[in-house]
């Protein structure tokens, strides 16, 4: 019934080779959803549920969008970064309820929705996949490899993933690859799995440490406005200032941004960044002294 609903049509064939079911048992439980009022359209030797049928009816009433709310649903979408592992869910989700294709397609290329949705799926039910990727060293060619992928990167657009031949983790970009299949095994090596963390100044890494800094009052506006969703990270101090406590993955990037705005900020409880900012304005004497 599953493959039957999903705005496709199977052959006895095809649902055969999906199930590993009998053909003669196939046509035993199409006969029997006619009988129990289903309506199984036919087009040339493949079959799929009209979801006119009573039974769809009654539940997809409760669930039904019109063309005008899919039009605007799609108009929201669209205003979503496009990329958006959850985003691609939806559209698929859509697409397959209501055969809105352009939906699955809009903003990404369809390969790669594909591709993001398995992997996905892949992640919440903790399976290999093996992937197959565009081998760019030779044309034509493909390099296949079995991994397991826990991890979106960069808005989605590339994939953490423990390469079981390797032994260790790695990045692939989702628009390289050809292919995700998924495979029955679970995860072996889910243990070795290292996330990929990126702090609020664009800094990556696999470990993090705190870092404290107080902001200026007339400063903080500025600072949420290039720093949304910061908020929970910041304390009112008894003298006014701002106390940002937070988890960041190198100096480079916090540092850079002190130096920037060293009339409103000051570090505090923080000797590594501290360590970091005098060893760069030292540099800066030297260098341009």
């Amino acid at each position: 019934m599953l493959l039957l609903t999903n705005n496709r049509a199977l052959s006895v064939d095809d649902i055969s080779n999906s199930l590993h079911m009998s053909k003669r048992s196939i046509y035993r439980y199409l006969d029997s959803f006619k009988e129990l009022g289903f309506i199984l359209k036919k087009e040339g030797v493949c079959y799929r549920f009209d979801l006119s049928s009573p039974f769809f009816k009654e539940i997809g009433d409760l669930i039904h969008f019109t063309a005008e709310e899919i039009s605007f649903i799609n108009e929201i979408l669209n205003m979503v970064y496009v990329k958006s592992a959850q985003v691609c869910h939806l559209r698929t989700k859509l697409s397959s309820l209501y055969d809105v294709e352009e939906l699955s397609r809009c903003g990404i290329r369809r390969i790669d929705a594909q591709n993001i949705s398995a992997l996905s799926t892949a992640m919440q039910m903790e399976r290999l996949v093996k992937l197959s990727i565009y081998d760019s060293s030779e044309e034509g060619g493909e390099i296949n490899l079995v991994v397991e992928p826990y991890q979106f990167l960069s808005d989605d657009t590339e994939v953490r993933c423990y390469n079981l031949a390797a032994k260790k983790n790695e990045i692939v970009v989702i628009s390289k690859i050809k292919s995700v299949k998924l495979l029955d095994t679970l995860w072996p090596f889910k243990e070795q799995h290292l996330p990929v963390f990126t702090d609020m100044f664009n800094c990556s890494g696999e470990k993090r440490f705190p870092v404290k800094l107080l902001l200026d009052p007339c400063f903080l506006n500025t600072f949420l406005k290039d720093h949304p969703g910061s908020e929970n990270e910041i304390t009112l101090q008894k003298d006014g200032r701002y106390l940002l406590t937070t988890l960041v993955c190198s100096c480079t990037g916090v540092g850079g941004f002190v130096l920037a705005n060293c009339d409103h900020v000051e570090v505090i409880d923080s000797p590594s960044l501290l360590a970091y900012i005098q060893e760069k304005i030292s540099n800066c004497k030297r260098k341009f002294s």
